[in-house]
């Protein structure tokens, strides 16, 4: 519980199931500038998932959370638990969830969670996903993109 660490790595810690609680604490901590957590490569499986999720739910500091090769699938309970957060979270717009057992039904649920929530924009996927599927997925993620703001110039002043 630091409130100055701004990214925090745990790339492959054999972190499992049960490790999700202390995971869990990290992202409900009220004071966290956390803004980045990398997971990847550890062991959360469907069991830790959901508990991760619901951290999230609650987290107001990250912009982006690594999952990636943390073998969970496209179970129910996985399923509903993403959608609970993205429902919650409307800050955290990025996840990583490369190399997990995700296949063409889980992206279609992905997909029809996006429309609803348009501030996710940035959902990394494996490649091994349908064309038609995948290509579904993008269009989302290309409309829910944030758009560019526009600078406003400085108005110079006319000497007379």
């Amino acid at each position: 519980m630091n409130p100055t660490i701004n990214s925090l790595s745990l790339t492959y810690c054999n972190i499992s199931a049960e490790g999700a609680r202390p995971i869990f604490e990290i992202l409900i901590y009220t004071k966290s500038n956390l803004k980045e957590i990398n997971l990847t490569g550890n062991h959360l499986r469907n069991e830790g998932i959901p508990l991760i999720m619901r951290g999230l739910s609650v987290n107001k500091s990250l912009t982006k959370i690594y999952l990636a090769d943390n073998q969970f699938g496209e179970e129910e309970s996985v399923l509903d638990s993403i959608k609970y957060a993205w429902s919650k979270n409307t800050h955290l717009g990025r996840y990583d969830f490369k190399y997990n057992a995700i296949n063409d039904a889980g992206v279609e649920k992905l997909t029809q969670y996006m429309e609803e929530y348009s501030h996710i924009y940035d959902v990394e996927i494996g490649e091994r996903i349908g064309k038609d599927v995948m290509a579904a997925f993008k269009e989302r993620l290309k409309s829910n993109k944030p758009k560019k703001k526009k600078k406003k110039g400085k108005k110079s002043k006319k000497k007379k």
